[in-house]
């Protein structure tokens, strides 16, 4: 185990409440397993509460609402342009700073949190390495099929502990050859998601993780290059953090922030989302919004959760509002 100064890059957030998950035992009506998914065990059942999920689009009050404030803006701006005009500027003005405001405070709150210093311990009596499973979804990125395996296979955890599937839609050939081109080590499985469901990151995680064998799971994209420590980290702090911790959010840190203006502006964004910001959510109790990789699960308090609304594509954030709205 390195220093313990690896900790200062993980964030423990209480996202997950296992008290309480137990009430939410939804029963699963998936699919059964595809022919050309190269798994030897039976899915997990998964279900999201169809109330907490957007596969049936606004709700009819929703639409009725926001119909009514469409043409409340629309007759203003043909009655009286002018007043119509001041007030929406003025109110779409105060939102900006409000937000604004509310941003620095949380910020703010984040830096009191890091200058107070709090790291994580190392537990006294660490767990020899479990089951670890990782979710890989690629959709039209053969070329880096090289790049993710290659960082997978250099993490620092044990080869027979690790469960890592790539998740490749069905008609995406030209990803499947690639990945069925390359020698691939035992732990590394291809799934193919069927057609038939939205064409979703969501929906690919959520095939996956019905298939993950892991006491543990995370996400990764394919131009990942994770930390080979990262999991001796993440499984570190989970054993130190409270049995209510169910995730572990390590920051996303860009590697190109001298290229340009840009990508500088970017990194430093990068730096203060997931170096400030989500430390203060997390110390306030407010819901995180959590990045769309690198974060850890214990797999079964994903699963009671019912995973990810695979109609969802801000999926990252939705899990972390929707849990938050759940149990607070």
């Amino acid at each position: 185990m390195k220093d313990i100064e690896v900790y200062r890059y993980i964030y423990i957030y209480d996202l997950l409440h296992r008290d309480l998950l137990d009430a939410y035992d939804y029963k699963s009506d998936r699919i059964a397993v595809d022919a050309d998914i190269i798994r030897p065990d039976a899915p997990t059942t998964i279900k999201l509460d169809p109330e907490r999920s957007y596969r049936s689009g606004l709700t009819a009050r929703q639409q009725a609402w926001i119909n009514t404030g469409l043409a409340l803006i629309g007759l203003s701006f043909l009655t009286i342009p002018n007043l119509a005009w001041w007030v929406l500027t003025s109110t779409l003005t105060g939102i900006f700073f409000v937000i604004l405001a509310w941003r620095a405070g949380v910020i703010l709150v984040g830096v009191t949190v890091r200058l107070m210093g709090h790291r994580l311990k190392p537990p006294q009596a660490p767990s020899p390495p479990c089951l670890y499973s990782i979710l890989i979804p690629l959709y039209r990125e053969a070329a880096l099929i090289p790049q993710i395996v290659a960082a997978m296979t250099a993490l620092n955890w044990p080869a027979n502990k690790l469960d890592i599937q790539l998740l490749i839609e069905a008609d995406d050939c030209d990803t499947l050859n690639a990945a069925r081109a390359i020698h691939l080590p035992s732990y590394i499985h291809i799934t193919s998601i069927p057609a038939g469901g939205p064409r979703t990151k969501p929906n690919a995680l959520n095939y996956g993780l019905a298939r993950a064998r892991g006491a543990y799971v995370t996400v990764y994209d394919a131009e990942d290059l994770p930390d080979p420590d990262q999991l001796r980290t993440v499984h570190a702090a989970f054993q130190t953090a409270s049995e209510t911790t169910g995730c572990v959010q390590a920051p996303l840190i860009a590697d190109n922030a001298e290229q340009t203006w840009l990508t500088a502006h970017w990194a430093l964004e990068y730096r203060v989302q997931f170096g400030l910001m989500l430390r203060g959510l997390s110390a306030l109790r407010l819901p995180v919004l959590l990045g769309g990789t690198s974060n850890h699960f214990r797999t079964s308090d994903l699963v009671r959760l019912g995973g990810w609304d695979a109609w969802n594509v801000t999926e990252d954030a939705d899990l972390g509002i929707r849990d938050r709205k759940t149990h607070v």
